[in-house]
């Protein structure tokens, strides 16, 4: 382990609010979807006030016959005031990658070089996506996707650092939403990164 072994005790509040008027949860073809949390936390073992925020909208729009073709959008931001990495509780760091966030990476391999080979959370969180939705009929659709984002210690880093995977995906629809199923490739891959992830889900990645 990068910090190496540590125990924590926390007591906190955590609040959330969210705007959503999307016509589907699952399967979304217009509206706007934004929620916000801030989880405020007293970490007795090292004495530190910490803070977590994160912030994230969605967006959609369909167009074309029965409204077959859909453009979706997704940004989120994260940002944690506290003590240095080493005295946050591993829970609390933000991480990136995987179906729900940077596709063509693996889930939450995505964060801070600890200069040893490994990966640490972070103190600040960027990511986005877009997607181009196709439904053929009542059953299958297809997607194509880009998604990018980065993991900061500090302060956010340079642009070349970001994190961008694409790919494509197949969708079957059914009464309780669509099955996903969708393969990525990293554009910008490290070393040591697979160089594609397959995805299976139930609702679209956003």
């Amino acid at each position: 382990q990068t910090f190496g072994n540590r125990n924590f005790t926390t007591v906190g509040l955590y609040g959330t609010g969210t705007f959503d008027n999307r016509d589907s949860q699952l399967d979304p073809t217009e509206g706007i979807y934004i929620a916000g949390t801030i989880d405020p936390v007293y970490e007795f073992e090292f004495e530190n006030p910490i803070v977590r925020a994160t912030l994230e909208a969605r967006t959609y729009f369909s167009f074309g016959p029965d409204n077959n073709f859909t453009l979706a959008g997704r940004v989120r931001a994260g940002a944690l005031a506290g003590p240095s990495l080493s005295q946050i509780p591993p829970d609390m760091l933000f991480f990136a990658g995987g179906g729900g966030s940077v596709r063509g990476y693996g889930f939450r391999s995505i964060g801070v070089d600890d200069g040893r080979g490994g990966v640490t959370g972070g103190r600040y969180l960027l990511e986005a996506s877009v997607e181009a939705r196709a439904k053929f009929n009542d059953e299958w659709g297809a997607v194509a996707f880009v998604d990018g984002g980065y993991v900061a210690a500090d302060t956010f880093p340079e642009l070349d650092e970001l994190r961008l995977g694409a790919g494509i995906g197949v969708r079957y629809h059914t009464p309780l939403g669509p099955i996903r199923l969708d393969a990525a490739m990293p554009l910008n891959k490290r070393p040591g990164d697979a160089s594609y992830a397959l995805y299976v889900g139930i609702g679209q990645a956003f």
